[in-house]
């Protein structure tokens, strides 16, 4: 049964109805192999059930090892409670995080991990080769993350799994190529800093930077490491952030607007900020959500957030379904979008051939 199930599984790392985040670490310590595997499931995926006072939600893990002669071991079985005080509590989009520690038996060849909320049908499948994977992992706090988001408020935090071989690591983080801070730590220690210790992030804007890290050992680099995180900034204590986010309202704020925004001292930001949204029918998490996703989608060969695509989708939303007719013989590529519920469709075609989309109805 398992031999036929790891066949199955072997084309996809993740397969099910229940989302979950794997990463790992595997390697030799001592000659002795050292799997540590994180995982995250969003809360709001798994059934609560009222009991007592509490609504409550159980899922399980079970963690095979698959041998040379192709036959799964099982290492372990994890029964997990998550407690939640409300029903509403239980709905929100907090995760449920978790690590695992094992030493697989020699020469095995992968992993499986059946994953099942015990409280519905819902379950996931994950299966990974046991081959090295040196990792680092970043931390929100003590819990690993998935995201590589963190704000300014946030505390930048790094977990290296146990190696005797190594006697240090030298992390370092950049955006682009200015240095905004380097440090040595000793092995077998974590990395913990605030984000707000570092002017140079809280003085810049929301963005991408580079994690750089070298484990060393006596005399060498044993290996190296890079990640991307990206860090939002305060538009309240940052100037650059302040006026980077005035820049991306001008399909929803007046001249007269903008232009008060941009005078706004330091100390009235947040207050006029709320005073700004107030006035909007969206809401600002909404609209900038929409922001993003208008300048990842209609910048190349349009025109971004003054697209007439991103006019239309940040008043609307995600259209109900796309019709794409790029082909269509003595007529232009075009467009259809429909807002079903709102009894509305608009058709954008691309006059110039380049990408350009321009709304004819």
């Amino acid at each position: 049964m398992f031999n036929l199930l790891f066949f199955i599984l072997s084309s996809l790392p993740i397969k099910g109805d229940l989302p979950v985040g794997i990463d790992y670490s595997y390697y030799l310590s001592n000659g002795n192999p050292h799997l540590e595997i994180f995982y995250e499931i969003p809360c709001s995926s798994l059934i609560f059930i009222r009991e007592g006072n509490n609504f409550i939600a159980r899922y399980e893990i079970n963690i095979f090892a698959l041998s040379p002669k192709r036959d799964f071991i099982l290492l372990d079985k994890v029964v997990k409670e998550v407690k939640r005080k409300t029903d509403e509590e239980s709905e929100k989009e907090n995760r449920e995080e978790g690590k695992l520690v094992f030493s697989p038996p020699p020469n095995s060849k992968s992993i499986l991990l059946l994953f099942q909320c015990r409280n519905s049908q819902r379950a996931a499948e994950v299966s990974f080769p046991l081959k090295e994977k040196r990792e680092i992992f970043l931390r929100k706090g003590k819990d690993v993350i998935f995201s590589k988001k963190l704000s300014w408020d946030d505390t930048f935090s790094l977990y290296f799994p146990p190696d005797p071989k190594v006697i240090s690591y030298e992390v370092s983080l950049k955006r682009g190529k200015k240095e905004v801070f380097k440090r040595v730590i000793p092995g077998g220690e974590g990395f913990f800093e605030p984000l707000r210790n570092f002017p140079a992030i809280l003085s810049d804007t929301s963005g991408i930077y580079k994690i750089k890290i070298y484990a060393r050992g006596k005399e060498e680099v044993i290996w190296e490491k890079e990640m991307s995180i990206h860090i939002t900034v305060s538009p309240f204590l940052s100037d650059k952030e302040w006026q980077r986010r005035i820049s991306l309202l001008f399909p929803i704020a007046t001249e007269e607007e903008i232009k008060e925004l941009k005078v706004t001292p330091t100390e009235r930001r947040s207050a006029t900020w709320e005073e700004f949204w107030g006035k909007k029918e969206i809401k600002e998490e909404d609209y900038f959500s929409r922001v993003e996703y208008c300048i990842k989608n209609f910048s190349f060969g349009d025109k971004g957030l003054a697209s007439d695509r991103a006019k239309i989708y940040l008043k609307y939303g995600q259209p109900d379904a796309i019709e794409e007719y790029p082909y269509e013989t003595n007529k232009k590529p075009y467009i259809i979008w429909y807002y079903y519920n709102l009894g509305l469709n608009f058709i954008f075609v691309d006059q110039k051939g380049i990408g350009e989309y321009v709304l004819v109805r």
